[in-house]
């Protein structure tokens, strides 16, 4: 791979090349991050390793008024460089179809852009991310002018990225289905899990959070409180299981949009004696290790995602999933046998293996595994990780594909 690299005085012993890649940071800036920050963060992190020091130039860029907000992130070999553009002005001309090159500010090399949005580029290749195609397959769950943004604005991010990476294979299948992108122009790099910070929780630290949040048994629902989280469905299944005995629905997520009908089930559940709870303060990531091996199981119902970050992460803390029976949740799952699956459409079905899994729970081994069966079985031996990728094969494999594409 042979990238822009800085001249050479000279008479002057030339360096050895580094390839430089620019990547835009701005899903890192808030504290609270989204399924895009996560991606983008631990990607980043795998690439900050000394390993790729001589090889590669990495540089994050963000407005110059929200540089600061990267510093918090503590980068040894990557680099913050600021844009020199307000946030306001950033935002303005991502969403204008005439933009200035911004390769002409920052420099040569492959740029990567996390989320959807690219810019104009006079001399250097780009990567696109796109994580999911729910504005095209399902536009029902997603905001009105967020989808209307979308809808007219990807293709033109489309026609002049040089690759698109998808999150899956899944994804990458729906990205060539639906938005018409060529085959040989998507890349995957499927997203993968932190294993430092996802193991099974000491006892300990799981007695702390319950204690935290006030929880005994629970199930645990983690995403925003948005539709295509399916959390309707979930909160109605919940309600026709009988177990109003101390044990909780717990979601866990910002709140999202049009998702006026999950409180008013909840208020149903609530007012019916159930115990469904949206996290009333925000949970740092930190602690999902030890609500995921306290639980009686993670629930992700959705009925459309990219990837499904919440599945990878459970299996890697040893906790049973129950997942809507999706292409991307299949994948995610990797034919793990701790994970149950569902027609996301199918309360009955939702509901049966909610009482399974909650029954299984509560049993001694023995008893439960005549009870309820292989999910009883399944519970009675210690938390046992699944083995899952790591960030730093992902990383290896974007830099694979800024290698393809540097070369065209």
């Amino acid at each position: 791979m042979t990238l822009h690299t800085p001249g050479t005085a000279r008479g002057a012993r030339r360096p050895a090349k580094r390839a430089r890649l620019f990547i835009e940071g701005t899903p890192l800036v808030s504290t609270k991050l989204s399924g895009v920050g996560t991606v983008l963060l631990e990607t980043l992190r795998a690439l900050d390793d000394d390993a790729y020091r001589d090889r590669y130039d990495i540089r994050v860029f963000v407005p110059a008024d929200e540089r600061t907000h990267l510093g918090r992130y503590s980068f040894t070999n990557v680099k913050v460089v600021s844009l020199p553009l307000p946030h306001s002005a950033f935002g303005f001309l991502s969403r204008i179809p005439l933009r200035f090159p911004i390769d002409l500010l920052l420099g040569r090399g492959v740029y990567v852009f996390p989320n959807f949005r690219n810019w104009s580029l006079a001399r250097s290749r780009s990567i696109t991310y796109i994580h999911d195609v729910c504005f095209v397959v399902h536009p029902e769950f997603v905001p009105p002018a967020h989808q209307r943004y979308l809808a007219q604005n990807v293709g033109r991010w489309l026609r002049r990225t040089d690759a698109v990476v998808a999150v899956s294979h899944s994804a990458a299948d729906e990205i060539v289905q639906y938005l018409g992108v060529p085959r040989e122009k998507v890349a995957v790099v499927v997203n993968a899990v932190n294993a430092a910070e996802f193991a099974p929780a000491a006892q300990a630290e799981v007695d702390a959070v319950r204690e935290k949040y006030g929880l005994d048994r629970y199930f645990l629902a983690l995403g925003s409180i948005e539709p295509r989280k399916n959390l309707v469905t979930l909160v109605r299944a919940f309600t026709e299981t009988g177990l109003t005995d101390g044990t909780t629905l717990f979601l866990v997520g910002g709140d999202g949009w049009l998702n006026e009908g999950v409180y008013e089930a909840i208020d149903v559940a609530v007012a019916a004696g159930y115990d469904v709870r949206v996290s009333d303060r925000y949970v740092p990531t930190a602690e999902l290790p030890a609500l995921l091996t306290g639980s009686i199981a993670l629930v992700q119902a959705s009925w459309h995602e990219g990837f499904g970050l919440p599945v990878v992460e459970a299996l890697a803390c040893g906790a049973p999933v129950i997942a809507s029976d999706i292409p991307a949740l299949r994948e995610a799952a990797g034919g793990s046998p701790a994970v149950s699956f569902f027609d996301p459409s199918d309360v009955d079905a939702l509901r049966n293996l909610l009482v399974t899994h909650a029954a299984a729970a509560a049993l001694p081994a023995a008893d439960g595994a005549a009870a309820v069966g292989d999910v009883a079985a399944a519970r009675s031996a210690d938390p046992a990780p699944t083995v899952t990728r790591q960030w730093t094969a992902a990383a290896a494999d974007l830099l694979a594909v800024a290698h393809r594409v540097w070369r065209r």
